[in-house]
């Protein structure tokens, strides 16, 4: 148990090091938007560490590196995102609802989907 301790924290402050800056809001977040959102069906997921984090972030690097050579091959590829990522919110966001969910109308090239999801 003393091992996996030790390992945990070094893995903590080695990830705050050298990925940190990828999370640098999560405390702000965390003590002063997350209480007002208490209600809303995402707050178990956006309630996590930067730790937590930075370990989701190892884990999917293993994972695209285990997984490239197939997924390169792949004809067709579909991009999921969360909205929270869009320029816009709802009311002015141009995204036309499809029966995947919603789908980029490219209104704007300052939009993090619209640079993500060009071909």
């Amino acid at each position: 148990m003393a091992s996996a301790i030790t390992f945990a924290l070094c893995f903590e402050n080695d990830s705050e090091e050298n990925i940190g800056v990828y999370t640098e809001n999560v405390d702000r977040y965390l003590k002063e938007v997350r209480p007002k959102r208490y209600w809303r069906e995402d707050v178990i997921f956006c309630g996590r560490r930067r730790v937590e984090y930075h370990l989701n972030m190892v884990g999917a690097e293993i994972l695209n590196k285990a997984f490239r050579e197939s997924f390169v091959k792949t004809g067709k590829k579909l991009l999921l995102l969360p909205g929270c990522m869009r320029l816009f919110p709802n009311s002015k966001c141009k995204a036309k609802e499809t029966e995947l969910g919603i789908r980029c109308a490219r209104c704007s090239s300052d939009c993090q989907v619209n640079r993500l999801t060009k071909s």
